[in-house]
């Protein structure tokens, strides 16, 4: 297979230093890239009503001015021409879907240009835009060359996928083995903090409504742990409601943005166990979690019907639990409570399952062989590309 050094254009909705999920994928994704010695840019929308161009750990990033948003997609007139004229002078498009705009602007680039895409999820939300939407995603899906998903679940659960099984590629996300180290800094960290808040659980995520966080508060009355959350988001003051009025100031610990390096990685490394509670198929991964593993931690998850569960093993990594069931969250924070022993095990094998299955460089790697089988004569899945009701 080919090895040669590739022209790569990433298309996402931001970038870096704008925090979300798929921006955390992206960004590790084209540094890695850029690692290996390809050419990347990426284009995305700015956060203002300005074109701006910067360059990040030698990624150049085209951030297009934005004008608004309807149902979280941006508007960004100028990525009309900006795409078409980017897209010529690339070996690769890789698309970061759900991004409707795009998809629809890339149904009108030459069939020439190779468009891979990575479908983060599907669209769960926004169901009123769907009968819209839904035969440009479809159009979109048989124009693109492969179809990149982290797990199996993401073809399974998909209402879309199952129809393009033959161009997709599982190719597990992953962070950099080294971005977590139990350094002398952090085991100092670790110390002050099991000081203040030990026993604690820890979650770490925005605060918005797909990610459970009342059933992880309603749990925390009937844990022998207290709870660490670390984030900020929509959420911020109904959660410090919740606290007050249930008298938990003890026992629950909002913090907000942990910005420092050392204590970040600290939180991870002092809890017991780490909970993503999440309740909608919006969350549709969860790459925090395999920072919890990085750190040897076992991870308590909602068995969503989405990549979520493909993630860790039940028994092995952590235990999984019913979506949106407080007192299944609560046991299973409890049983490893009860048995130090046995979440040390859990967390240890979380550490083994991480390094074998989703270290950034396994992802690059993956990612470079799709490259190449699509340069390698990939062809469309049909001629001519309508879009389909």
């Amino acid at each position: 297979m080919s090895s040669a050094k590739l022209k790569i254009l990433h298309v996402g909705k931001f970038y870096y230093p704008f925090r979300g999920g798929m921006e955390s994928v992206v960004r590790d994704v084209c540094e890695g890239l850029v690692e290996q010695g390809h050419q990347v840019q990426v284009l995305c929308s700015n956060e203002c009503f300005k074109n701006e161009d910067d360059v990040i750990k030698g990624v150049h990033i085209h951030r297009m001015a934005l004008v608004g948003s309807l149902f979280s997609q941006c508007l960004n007139p100028s990525v009309i021409w900006k795409l078409k004229k980017l897209a010529s002078q690339f070996d690769i498009v890789h698309i970061h879907s759900p991004n409707p705009v795009v998809e629809l602007l890339s149904l009108f680039l030459p069939k020439s240009t190779k468009i891979v895409i990575t479908y983060h999820s599907d669209i769960v939300r926004q169901k009123l835009i769907l009968p819209f939407y839904k035969p440009i995603l479809k159009a979109f899906l048989k124009r693109v060359n492969k179809i990149h998903v982290a797990t199996e679940n993401h073809i399974t659960y998909s209402p879309f996928l199952p129809e393009f099984k033959n161009k997709s590629v599982v190719v597990p996300f992953g962070i950099r083995k080294d971005q977590f180290q139990f350094v002398a800094n952090v085991r100092r960290e670790v110390h002050r903090l099991r000081q203040r808040y030990a026993p604690y659980v820890l979650f770490v995520g925005r605060l918005v409504g797909y990610k459970g966080i009342p059933v992880l508060l309603e749990a925390a009355k009937q844990i022998n742990r207290r709870v660490v959350i670390i984030g900020k988001g929509p959420l911020d003051h109904s959660i410090e409601q919740y606290i007050k009025d249930n008298h938990l100031q003890d026992k629950i610990y909002l913090l907000g943005r942990v910005e420092h390096s050392a204590k970040f990685q600290a939180f991870f490394y002092g809890c017991d166990a780490f909970v993503l509670p999440s309740i909608t198929p919006n969350e549709n991964f969860g790459v925090v979690q395999l920072e919890a593993m990085a750190c040897s931690r076992p991870v308590i998850v909602s068995n969503l019907k989405s990549g979520v569960s493909a993630v860790g093993v039940d028994g092995k990594t952590g235990i999984f639990f019913e979506p949106g069931n407080a007192k299944e969250l609560a046991d299973a924070i409890n049983k490893l409570a009860d048995n130090p022993e046995k979440a040390r095990e859990m967390g240890q094998f979380s550490r083994e399952y991480f390094l074998k299955k989703y270290t950034l460089e396994a992802m690059i790697s993956g990612l470079e062989q799709m490259y190449y089988q699509t340069l390698e004569g990939t062809e469309y899945a049909e001629e001519n590309i309508e879009l389909a009701a």
